[in-house]
């Protein structure tokens, strides 16, 4: 077996790494039925995540997270599908 070196560009490793952080952005808000809960209508941010069992001190970040990442619409801090 031969060993060839390749050098990978940081640009590169960036992007592999944050499509890596959204799909597990995308299966934890699965597997938490986000969007199965959102489906019966919007929420505000504390039903939702009370609803869903998390904690308050992350459940801004993670739904943040989601509307970052176009999976969630936010305003006014009532939380829907798009």
């Amino acid at each position: 077996m031969t060993s060839r070196k390749t050098a990978l560009a940081p640009r590169r490793l960036l992007e592999v790494g944050r499509a890596f952080m959204a799909s597990r952005l995308l299966q934890t808000a699965v597997a938490l039925d986000v969007f199965s809960t959102l489906a019966q209508g919007p929420l505000d941010v504390d039903q939702l995540s009370g609803g869903l069992g998390l904690h308050p001190r992350s459940a801004h970040d993670f739904l943040d997270a989601l509307v970052g990442a176009g999976l969630l619409g936010l305003s006014s801090m009532v939380a829907g599908l798009q």
